[in-house]
Formats: C-alpha cells, sequence, structure tokens
C-alpha cells in the first residue's frame, strides 16, 4: 500500500467521523492514531469542523492528510447546501472561541441566530455569523471550487486562464495532491472596508428591526468572518477600518461586533471585536494554527 493510498484512507476516516450533532467542541475532540512506517503517531482534530488540534507528524505529511480529508468531506456533504453554510458557521465560532480562550458548553445550532449559546455563568448569548468577502475573492473561490480536486502541476494553466487578467494577484501552489490559490500579496482594498462593515451593520439591523431578538440575549455577537476569504481581511489595520466605521453609530449595549481572520505576515489566526470585552486582549492570538 503506498503512502499516499493510506493518507488517503485516514482522510477518508476523519471525514466519516465529522458530525453537526456534538453539542461543545470538547465533546468532539478526537485522537486519531496511526502507523506510518512502523512508528506511531497521532492526530488531535474536531469532529464537527475539522479544524486540527495536535499532531507529532511532519508538516507535510499531516498537510496531505487534512488535504484528502477535506475532499472527502466535500463529497460527504455533496450539493446539501445547508449542511455546507452550517460548516463554515461553525468554523466560525470555533476560530472564534480558540482565539477568544472562551469554552462555551453548550451550543445550540438555530436559524435565527446562527447558534444559542449558554455560558457557564448562565448567559444567554446569540451568535450570527456572516462571510466577509470582495468580488475577486468571490471569483477565487469560484474557480477554486470549478478545478478542486484536479492534480497539481497540471491544472495550472487552466486556472491561470480561467483567473483572466485577475491571475497575476495570485499564486497556484500545491497542496497535498491538489492546489491551493492564494494571493500574492496583500491586495489594496480599503475601498472595500465600507462594503464589510456595511454587511456587518446590515445583520444588525436585520436582528435589531426585522426579527426583533437581540433585546432578548444577555450578548448578541454578529460574528464577521474572514477565514474562508483569502484576501477580505490580510492584517490588523484592516480589521481596525472596519471597526472605526462601526464606531460611528449606535447599537444596543448588548451587541459585540467580532471579527476573525488570519494575518498573513504571521500566517496566525486572529480576533477583534467592539465593544471590547474582558475576554479579549485588543488583539488575541489563537494558539493553534489551521490547516
Amino acid at each position: 500500500m503506498t503512502h499516499n493510498h493510506v493518507y488517503d484512507l485516514l482522510g477518508y476516516e476523519m471525514a466519516q467521523s465529522q458530525s453537526f450533532n456534538f453539542s461543545n467542541f470538547t465533546d468532539a475532540k478526537h485522537r486519531l492514531s496511526l502507523e506510518l512506517n512502523g512508528v506511531k503517531h497521532f492526530i488531535e482534530y474536531d469532529r464537527i469542523t475539522l479544524w486540527q488540534y495536535r499532531t507529532d507528524l511532519t508538516r507535510n505529511v499531516h498537510a496531505e492528510i487534512y488535504s484528502y480529508a477535506q475532499t472527502h468531506l466535500e463529497e460527504k456533504l455533496g450539493n446539501n447546501s445547508e449542511q455546507k453554510k452550517w460548516l463554515y458557521e461553525y468554523w466560525a465560532l470555533h476560530g472564534f472561541m480558540r482565539c477568544t480562550g472562551v469554552n462555551y458548553p453548550n451550543i445550540d445550532k438555530t436559524l435565527h441566530p446562527d447558534f444559542v449559546i449558554h455560558d457557564s455563568e448562565g448567559r444567554r448569548i446569540g451568535i450570527e455569523a456572516t462571510e466577509l468577502t470582495v468580488s475577486l475573492d468571490m471569483k477565487r473561490q469560484n474557480v477554486f471550487k470549478e478545478f478542486s480536486g484536479q492534480s497539481y502541476p497540471e491544472v495550472v494553466p487552466r486556472i491561470e486562464k480561467r483567473l483572466g487578467e485577475d491571475a497575476i494577484h495570485f499564486d497556484i501552489v500545491p497542496l497535498g495532491p491538489s492546489f491551493t490559490i492564494m494571493p500574492k500579496e496583500a491586495t489594496c482594498l480599503s475601498t472595500q472596508r465600507e462594503s464589510n462593515a456595511e454587511q456587518l451593520l446590515k445583520k444588525y439591523d436585520k436582528y435589531n428591526e426585522i426579527h426583533n431578538i437581540i433585546k432578548d440575549f444577555d450578548e448578541f455577537i454578529i460574528l464577521g468572518d474572514a477565514l474562508r476569504s483569502k484576501i477580505a481581511i490580510t492584517e490588523e489595520y484592516e480589521a481596525e477600518e472596519i471597526l472605526s466605521i462601526l464606531r460611528q453609530n449606535s447599537f444596543r449595549s448588548n451587541t459585540t461586533f467580532a471579527l476573525i481572520f488570519r494575518d498573513y505576515a504571521s500566517n496566525t489566526i486572529l480576533t477583534r471585536e467592539w465593544p471590547q470585552r474582558n475576554r479579549l486582549s485588543q488583539a488575541q492570538r489563537c494558539s493553534d494554527q489551521m490547516g
């Protein structure tokens, strides 16, 4: 059996263990034991999102297994758009919790808002996740989806042709047996910050005026998720631009705006929020790195 076949089987096992039936991330944490070349190893990961915690594997081997796991998870979810949406929402919530150091014991997946949580102090918290993106990144995502799973480097010319003149903004790099599309540098997208802030403002108006439920929570968190996007937020000052726009408005005192994103200079996941809550420093870093 080749190494790639073994990695594929391990990735398949991880994907098959994924479930939305866990009531919290503590219960969903799992340690997968494996043996490669007669040496025992482990991978610790989350069975809701496949977020990777710890492993003693080399970075390259772990990346290959994780790539297979993601591919098999995509196959498992198939065309179920609801469950794909849940996965992105749980991913944003998990990242927020890892970065803020909180561990909510009870997480209920609901329709409005995305999550209703009861913390250890008995407070009732509503969390609504919204994806922050830009038009250029939407094109990157669509191209990635179109060619996902195809072999690197054979697929590169077709991707570059599909990206057209925007190909100059991206690098197509190998990831396991396939590829990923990364920004070459932090693109100047200041004009998009207002658009991102407007996304968050619209979410506030939706839940404060249309659904009229923000008042029913001890805290209501509107979570701007830039993890799926490669370029929506690439460093801390860009997150600060969005929060500065939000500060010009008035909101209910129990409302929190939070942003979670990857800082590409340090390759670290960061969280920023306003108003400042006790759970966070001004810019909190996650203790774990994602795949």
